[in-house]
């Protein structure tokens, strides 16, 4: 079954900035895609997209 996509949730916050900075900051995502209007990030950790 490893052709299966991975889960992506999508979370909602109030202040995506300061989300995206603990995300990357302190729990090590890496930042791959951000968008301002309206707010978006994609984020990846262990080398996954």
């Amino acid at each position: 079954m490893d052709d299966w996509n991975p889960m992506v949730p999508e979370l909602l916050v109030s202040d995506a900035a300061r989300s995206v900075a603990f995300y990357a900051d302190v729990l090590g995502f890496v930042v791959r895609f951000t968008r301002d209007d309206p707010p978006f990030a994609h984020l990846a950790l262990g080398g996954r997209s």
